[in-house]
C-alpha cells in the first residue's frame, strides 16, 4: 500500500469574509490572507443566508504588498471556474454556497463581496480553504 494523503493537515480554513449584513449597494472588503505557506492555491467558498434581495459577487485581489496597496483584480486565467460567482434570487435559500479557487502568483490575496441591488439585503460571509503543498501530520511528531 502506497502513502496515505489525508487532508486535514493538509489544508487550512481561514475567514476571508467575517459573515455579516449587507444592507446597501457597495462593495465590502474582506481579509488579506498571507498565501506563503499555501502552494495549492486557494479556494473560497460564499454563502448568503437571510435573502431578501440583492445580488452578492465575490470579487478576489491580489498583490505582493502586505497591505495590498498593490491590488488587482485576478485574472480569469488565474481563477479555476473563470467566473466569480454571483447569488442572488435565481438561488434557493439553503443553496446559497457556491465556490471559485484561484491559482495566484502573488503573495497576498483578499476577497470582497460586491452587492448590488440592496435595499434590505443579506448575511454574506466568505471562508478560505488553503492548500499546503507538504504538511506534516499531526501525530507524527
Amino acid at each position: 500500500m502506497g502513502p496515505i494523503k489525508e487532508q486535514v493537515t493538509a489544508q487550512s480554513v481561514i475567514n476571508a469574509f467575517e459573515v455579516q449584513a449587507i444592507t446597501s449597494s457597495t462593495t465590502t472588503t474582506g481579509a488579506i490572507i498571507d498565501t506563503k505557506d499555501y502552494d495549492l492555491g486557494l479556494y473560497f467558498a460564499m454563502v448568503v443566508t437571510a435573502w431578501v434581495d440583492g445580488t452578492y459577487t465575490l470579487k478576489i485581489e491580489d498583490g505582493d504588498a502586505a497591505n495590498l496597496s498593490d491590488a488587482a483584480d485576478v485574472d480569469s486565467t488565474s481563477l479555476v471556474y473563470g467566473t466569480l460567482p454571483a447569488l442572488g434570487a435565481a438561488t434557493a435559500e439553503g443553496a446559497f454556497l457556491t465556490k471559485e479557487g484561484v491559482h495566484s502568483i502573488k503573495r497576498y490575496v483578499r476577497v470582497s463581496v460586491v452587492s448590488t441591488g440592496v435595499t434590505a439585503g443579506a448575511s454574506v460571509g466568505v471562508l478560505a480553504i488553503a492548500g499546503a503543498e507538504v504538511c506534516k501530520t499531526p501525530q507524527a511528531g
